[in-house]
């Protein structure tokens, strides 16, 4: 075998699913071959059945034996247990007489014989659920040996001599229609084990004669990503090359009828092409031997393309006739097992395993199969499709290759390439898919497994009422914020495509909010087709910073509860998608470009791994968002509250739509977790104004007020309709005056003025303490005996050496402990 190019018409339409039929009388073997052969846990008996349905019966000459009183329902259930586990694709010994049920009846003339009448059903239902019959004739055994065999069974498994010699005339006064099916007798010899076991065991194929082997992952309904220019079989199917597809070559995708066309065209009828049965073929099986549809995508979306494009049953047909179960192959000393779903080992004998198991899969869908292959395999590789839920690469690990990755849904469609050289991966996006909010609107039933990926999305991307024109900035909008004198727009050279929309410098420092600046708060979107690319929260204030969000405004218009988010002191990042590049958008103070952006950058590949990214980039693609991010660099950009290393905490996903809305606190915890992201932290929550009022008063004259024992920059507040206000503690807020302060002194000192400060206010309006004042000359005339290069440092490191020398030789006037 070793490396010839097997012939496409023997092998690789051959069905491995298998039905033998153990025919003889009782005492012939048939049980003890079963055994010999270890397939008794294969075995499907009329007396086990019996066992189940009946205890023992007693005899007029006082013997226990096996009550066959009831064989009408036996026999019935015996069909019904066959057909199923048909369905499931399992391997399949039934041991029969092929006389059905007793009957002393004589066939009328002409009519078919009560053996070939079972052996029409049992054909009948092979082709339903395209199972090869295998069978293992002993009627042939010496009938006066099986009534002595007979008599060493247990006494209520034996069987009258009477009985035993009427099966044995009745078996071989018949001649059997063996027509379709394989036929091995009983011989004296003893070889009919061999030949039985050589006839279950499929042979492993050598492939060493091709120039190399490609695997071709699920197609799940697109044709372009794998045959047009960009796609692996953009040049068409080569003689010399082993092509491999993995199964799922139908559903979900919007392309149902041009792979299939492409595939009857094409492929089916070539030595070369080898395709597993994937659980989607399941649907195309049914249609093309006339069953009832069980899947409504099929039914709905998938049927009505093929016929479009003219695909008949009798294609169909071809098409599951290809299909093999499994493919076990050598190729240049490599050992190698294809299936649609992955195994957890390397079979010795994959023969014996189910249809079921190789194409919807050992375990749960979610289990990391590829893990568990190598943990269980040191020799031999496989590939697979179907499932990937830990978004594994295509080499997932260092003997599994999994091709699985979401192309119906604008994923990539995956290969991997075995040739002399060794293996190789190889990955292509698909551009031809159904949105994410077109899917969900078609779900009419949803599982239990839907149900729980629908909780990961937001409200507006289940919402029917939305349409693409929410996704872009309106012409009105954008007109009258360009028309603004408070809004700038900015196209960054590296983007030329991409503008923003921000306030102004002025509005600002002056304080000249409305309702349109607000807006104009991180606002990226694609400047031909207005479509939004990013966007931050609309601008909101600090307590008291404005009218409304005085303690007066606030007790009128909050709606309780309110929830209190830890704010991180870093500065703001925001990542969206950018669907022209089909890249992600990573942003900083209203640019993709500056040192901000690039410290973002830096953190952002740090933490995500590329697959990570993929994911991300697809789920902001999908779900029509962007996300915000307090993003804290203490190397790069050190502010006034101490970090150990950097990080990226994900503040909120928002919607990437002109009118601001943003995903729930769980969903984003969701999220988070999906993508190893820290998300923001719950500190608190006010039932009513009085608990938030009381709360206030002690914050704001605490300046070591901490939550869970450390320093914040403050807190954001959010009530129950999503209005936000923020809350700056006043140990981050007199750090960031004394930062000022310490900035002056330099100036002061290149410019040769007079330094003088005096503690005197706070950002919120309230007077300082004593203890603050106290503190806040102890640390200006510290820094004033500081050279100018010591207070270039930032305050964080300042804090630190003023706090040693606080603690040892400065003179100490402050009651306030320098943290």
């Amino acid at each position: 075998m070793a490396g010839c190019i097997l012939d496409a018409n023997e092998k690789t339409e051959k069905k491995v699913r298998k039905l033998i039929v153990m025919r003889g009388h009782p005492g012939s073997g048939k049980t003890t071959l079963l055994r010999e052969l270890g397939l008794e846990d294969w075995s499907l008996s009329a007396d086990d059945i019996r066992k189940v349905n009946n205890s023992p019966m007693l005899t007029l000459d006082g013997r226990l034996i096996q009550n066959q009183d009831d064989n009408h329902n036996t026999f019935r259930i015996l069909r019904e247990t066959l057909e199923s586990r048909m369905e499931k694709g399992q391997l399949i010994a039934l041991d029969t007489t092929l006389m059905g049920s007793k009957s002393k009846k004589t066939p009328a003339s002409g009519s078919t014989p009560p053996q070939n009448q079972e052996l029409k059903y049992l054909k009948e239902i092979a082709h339903k659920h395209r199972y090869r019959i295998c069978i293992a004739d002993l009627s042939t055994f010496p009938v006066e040996q099986a009534i002595e065999n007979n008599k060493g069974r247990p006494e209520t498994r034996r069987v009258t001599e009477y009985r035993i010699r009427e099966i044995h005339e009745g078996l071989n006064k018949e001649t059997l229609d063996t027509t379709g099916i394989e036929y091995l007798q009983w011989d004296e010899e003893g070889a009919l084990l061999d030949r039985l076991w050589n006839w279950i065991k499929e042979p492993v194929l050598d492939l060493s004669g091709y120039r190399e082997v490609v695997h071709i992952g699920d197609l799940q309904g697109t044709f372009e990503v794998l045959t047009g220019p960009n796609g692996p079989l953009a040049r068409g199917l080569r003689d010399d090359t082993a092509y491999v597809f993995v199964g799922d070559l139908l559903d979900r995708g919007i392309e149902n009828g041009e792979i299939l066309r492409w595939f009857v065209n094409n492929a089916l009828d070539r030595n070369n092409v080898f395709l597993l049965w994937g659980n989607h073929e399941d649907h195309l099986h049914r249609w093309a031997r006339g069953m009832t549809h069980v899947s409504n995508e099929f039914e709905f979306r998938t049927l009505p393309q093929l016929i479009k494009k003219g695909i008949t049953r009798a294609d169909a047909d071809r098409v599951c006739n290809k299909a093999r179960e499994f493919l076990k192959y050598v190729y240049d000393g490599r050992q190698v097992l294809v299936t649609h779903a992955g195994m957890p080992h390397f079979p010795e004998h994959p023969e014996l395993i189910s249809l079921k198991d190789f194409s919807k899969g050992v375990g749960n869908w979610e289990h990391p199969i590829d893990t568990t292959f190598d943990e269980n395999t040191s020799e031999g590789y496989q590939v697979h499709g179907h499932r990937n839920h830990g978004s594994m690469g295509v080499q997932a690990t260092p003997r599994s290759f999994n091709l699985e990755d979401s192309v119906e849904h604008g994923g990539f469609l995956r290969t991997c390439t075995l040739s002399r050289d060794g293996w190789t991966a190889g990955e292509y996006r698909n551009h031809v898919f159904r949105s994410l909010r077109e899917r969900l609107a078609l779900e009419t039933v949803l599982s239990d497994s839907r149900k729980a990926q629908r909780k990961k999305y937001p409200n507006w991307i289940l919402e029917d009422n939305m349409t693409a024109e929410d996704t872009k900035i309106s012409e009105e909008l954008l007109a009258t914020m360009r028309a603004h004198s408070g809004v700038r727009e900015k196209t960054p050279e590296s983007h030329p495509h991409v503008s923003s929309l921000n306030f102004t410098n002025k509005v600002f420092y002056d304080k000249a909010w409305d309702d349109i600046v607000v807006k104009a708060r991180g606002f990226f979107f694609n400047n031909k087709t207005r479509e939004i690319i990013s966007r931050g929260y609309e601008k909101f204030f600090n307590i008291g910073e404005t009218e409304e969000t005085s303690m007066e405004a606030l007790a009128e218009h909050l709606e309780f509860p309110v929830t209190a988010y830890i704010k991180e002191n870093g500065f703001l990042g925001n990542i969206g998608y950018d669907a022209e590049t089909d890249s992600l958008f990573i942003a900083s103070k209203s640019t993709p470009e500056g040192k901000f952006a690039d410290y973002f950058r830096t953190i952002v590949e740090s933490k995500m791994s590329e697959r990570q990214l993929e994911e991300l980039k697809r789920y902001l693609r999908d779900t029509e968002s962007s996300m915000t991010f307090e993003v804290i660099d203490p190397v790069n950009d050190p502010h006034m509250i101490e970090y150990d290393e950097p990080d990226m905490i994900l503040l909120d996903i928002i919607r990437r739509s002109s009118e601001f809305d943003k995903a729930p606190q769980e969903i984003l915890e969701r999220i988070g977790k999906k993508f190893d992201l820290t998300t923001k932290t719950q500190a608190m929550r006010f039932k009513d104004f009085n608990a938030l009022e009381r709360w206030m008063s002690n914050v704001t004259k605490d300046m070591n007020y901490r939550i869970n024992g450390l320093h914040h920059e403050g807190v954001v507040l959010e009530d129950a309709k999503r209005y936000m206000t923020k809350v700056k503690f006043p140990y981050y807020s007199f750090w960031k005056q004394m930062r000022s302060m310490k900035d002056r002194i330099i100036r002061n000192r290149i410019n040769k003025q007079e330094f003088t400060y005096e503690h005197t206010w706070r950002p919120d309006g309230l007077a300082p303490t004593e203890e603050e004042i106290a503190l806040a000359h102890d640390f200006r005339d510290w820094c004033l005996q500081q050279g100018s290069e010591t207070l270039e440092a930032g305050i964080i490191a300042l804090r630190k050496e003023f706090g040693r020398d606080f603690d040892s030789d400065f003179e100490r006037r402050s009651t306030l402990k320098v943290a």
